[in-house]
């Protein structure tokens, strides 16, 4: 059975983030702004017990901030960089694009799924 540290994992994982604060802070700075212009206009619209309608109002903040995870994992755990530097071999290029578009791309799509549910959950039982 595979032991795993969660201690030690955050801590590498913090100690990643730390070190590339510059690398992710133009990363950061449009999701930020997609999430904080969704969030006003969800709070402006949202009423008493309105979950759902936040969450779909957030949706275009759901998908950036996935965007950004996902690419910010990719760079932990298998260290690919974005933006994707071509090497001038169009063909092992156009692979990798799609190797790693098909992760960034699932990964955007499962947080957004997890996040709408988390806001049906809230309609649903809160």
């Amino acid at each position: 059975m595979i032991k795993i540290d969660i201690i030690s994992a955050v801590g590498i994982a913090y100690q990643k983030t730390w070190i590339e604060k510059r690398y992710l802070l133009p990363m950061f700075i449009v999701p930020f702004l997609i999430n904080f212009f969704c969030y006003t206009i969800a709070q402006n619209m949202a009423e008493e017990g309105g979950y759902l309608r936040f969450a779909l109002v957030m949706i275009p903040g759901y998908f950036a901030e996935g965007w950004l995870l996902s690419h910010w994992v990719r760079t932990i755990v298998l260290g690919h960089r974005w933006p994707f530097r071509l090497s001038g071999d169009d063909e092992e290029d156009i692979k990798q694009l799609k190797r790693r578009g098909r992760g960034v791309l699932s990964g955007t799509v499962c947080y957004t799924l997890i996040k709408l549910l988390i806001g049906g959950y809230g309609a649903y039982y809160i």
